[in-house]
């Protein structure tokens, strides 16, 4: 028996789900300003943005573009990021799953 992964075109597998689309979108300038509830299930979308996925929010508008291979922006003090400089983002989208994939891990 063959399994669903060994497709030849692993999108027609029966276990395969893209998740690329519209998504509800915040943007946020700092970590301290995220939305820290926004998994939650009756965290409201009210007022979010949409995005694409996949995408990158610096190309739609948002943060600040950073195009560098030498010098980076922040600075070296690992593990620490800066807390006034680091953007954060939520992403959101409402999905089923099939109920061939009971009982799977997913």
């Amino acid at each position: 028996m063959k399994d669903a992964l060994s497709n030849e075109d692993w999108q027609k597998s029966s276990i395969y789900q893209s998740l690329n689309g519209t998504w509800d979108f915040y943007y946020a300038d700092s970590v301290q300003a995220r939305s820290p509830d926004f998994y939650k299930e009756d965290f409201s979308l009210n007022g979010r943005d949409k995005i694409e996925v996949p995408s990158n929010w610096e190309m739609k508008g948002y943060g600040i573009l950073i195009y560098t291979n030498v010098v980076n922006p922040f600075p070296k003090n690992p593990p620490y990021i800066p807390q006034d400089f680091n953007n954060a983002s939520s992403y959101k989208r409402d999905f089923e799953i099939s109920e061939d994939w009971k009982d799977k891990d997913i």
